[in-house]
């Protein structure tokens, strides 16, 4: 699956990968990886979905950031790219980062949106953490290498992290452009959604890990309370990053809700 690029319009560009037919099926990443992370889910969903797998700004091949930015920006790249290339709503997954950016997506261009997968994400954080969120962005003289540990420790079991998907993310993160990974960490820690969550007409699962300490299962259940057509599901054993470490639960739970809604929007 080949990488293509949009100009955005106001400047860089977005890069995406596109697979499959249907109704589109918009795929948006954690903070530090790509698109090309989803490269097995975009497999599993192209015989029925246009899948649109995306590098957000400051990721992968897609423009860094090169300032200040915030979550709704880049909910902005990606509603220009729907626009551009979807064939109608899109049913959007959204894991961490991307649940945020997925979130801000729904309030901004609600049209473009038929419903949301929120996973391993939040609506918001108490006050007294923004800071170390912050913090998490913030490099020393190591660079990106100074950062990574403790990026796996919350993200993975100690399994996972000793096994190709930690190896494989350790490569990623080194990878990374670290000055959009400060700047991405910036936007997390100003994550405020709850409050207008009910605006929001989408149906919606919110999905996370029982294990996952970063965005742990209360913050999912602050999303269910906020949404106004929302579920929860809580997979067992599974970390931050469950859905691309233990993914054949996921991918069950993703599956049987997205062909729900299809169904519902096809008999409407």
């Amino acid at each position: 699956m080949s990488t293509a690029r949009l100009s955005l319009p106001w400047g860089g560009h977005l890069a995406y990968r596109m697979t499959g037919s249907g109704p589109p099926l918009l795929l948006l990443h954690p903070v530090g990886l790509d698109g090309s992370w989803w490269c097995d889910y975009s497999a599993a969903f192209a015989d029925r979905y246009q899948v649109i797998a995306v590098d957000l700004r400051g990721h992968g091949r897609s423009s860094p950031i090169d300032g200040p930015v915030t979550l709704d920006q880049l909910a902005a790249d990606v509603s220009f790219l729907l626009a551009e290339v979807a064939t109608s709503r899109a049913q959007v997954i959204g894991v961490s980062l991307g649940g945020m950016v997925a979130q801000h997506l729904a309030l901004r261009d609600p049209g473009s949106v038929a419903a949301l997968v929120l996973c391993a994400t939040a609506g918001g954080f108490p006050q007294d953490l923004r800071p170390a969120l912050r913090d998490r962005g913030r490099l020393d003289h190591q660079g990106m290498s100074g950062v990574i540990p403790a990026t796996l420790r919350r993200w993975f079991s100690p399994a996972g992290r000793a096994a190709a998907i930690g190896r494989s993310c350790e490569r990623t993160l080194s990878a990374a452009d670290p000055a959009s990974w400060t700047a991405a960490w910036a936007a997390i820690a100003e994550l405020d959604t709850l409050s207008r969550l009910p605006q929001v007409a989408a149906p919606a699962l919110v999905i996370t890990g029982a294990q996952d300490t970063a965005t742990p299962p209360a913050a999912a259940r602050e999303l269910v309370a906020a949404l106004p057509s929302a579920r929860l599901s809580v997979v067992e054993q599974a970390w931050h990053l469950g859905v691309f470490e233990r993914p054949d639960p996921f991918l069950a739970a993703f599956t049987a809700f997205l062909d729900e809604v299809r169904g519902r929007c096809a008999r409407a």
